[in-house]
């Protein structure tokens, strides 16, 4: 039904669907659109380094929706020079500590 990527597929025909299922008039039945997050272009510099990104973290010391260094893997774990350590050792160690999905968190590498 695309309605969470639609706005006129979540307040209107969802909407109807779901006054019809509930037995309730269309005005009676509100529905919220939230346009989906774009996540912001990874950052390509400098060379050697790795970021990666999540929409949330359990972790307070993340900020969730912003592109972060791994300043720490670059420096103890090779996340800098070596693709596969940024790429799937760091994101499974991410996914881990903000306790969300594998897939829930992208990385970049930057090449050195």
């Amino acid at each position: 039904a695309r309605s969470g990527t639609d706005r006129n597929a979540c307040e209107q025909t969802r909407r109807g669907g779901f006054a019809a299922w509930c037995g309730l008039p269309f005005t009676a039945v509100t529905m919220q659109f939230n346009a989906p997050q774009m996540t912001p272009s990874a950052p390509t510099s400098p060379a050697g380094s790795c970021y990666f990104y999540v929409t949330s973290c359990r972790q307070a010391a993340i900020t969730p929706n912003v592109w972060i260094r791994d300043n720490w893997g670059e420096a103890n774990a090779r996340s800098g020079t070596d693709r596969n350590a940024c790429e799937q050792t760091r994101r499974g160690g991410f996914a881990a500590w903000c306790g969300v999905p594998f897939t829930a968190v992208t990385m970049q590498f930057n090449a050195p």
